[in-house]
């Protein structure tokens, strides 16, 4: 797979995370209280620079959420685009919330 880059598909992302994520981190994610159940065993320090590469995008922040995995979820609050997400998706995510380190990642995108 190539490089991350702006014009990369939900799909796209979601396949680089299944590809560089580890059960080492992973495990160590409970150790911090976060829910792990769909995690795949990526860190922040990695989710963030790979954000910046594939750049905003509100349509595929949406479908990134909706995978339901934690990476792509928080790939979702990182890439997503604050004026445009509507009070109604807003909802929606904060319906799913299932740890503090998600509450506090899409919070940033909600109050931006």
């Amino acid at each position: 797979m190539s490089l991350p880059a702006p014009g990369w598909t939900a799909q796209d992302i979601v396949a680089h995370l299944r590809s560089i994520g580890t059960e080492e981190n992973r495990a160590g994610m409970a150790r911090f209280g976060i829910n792990n159940a769909t995690a795949l065993g990526i860190g922040n320090a990695d989710l963030r620079p790979l954000a910046r590469k594939v750049k905003r995008n509100h349509e595929r922040s949406l479908a990134l959420w909706d995978t339901g995995i934690r990476e792509a979820r928080l790939m979702a609050a990182f890439t997503g685009e604050p004026k445009k997400i509507a009070i109604e998706e807003c909802r929606r995510w904060a319906g799913d919330f299932d740890s503090w380190e998600i509450v506090d990642t899409v919070s940033d995108l909600f109050v931006d």
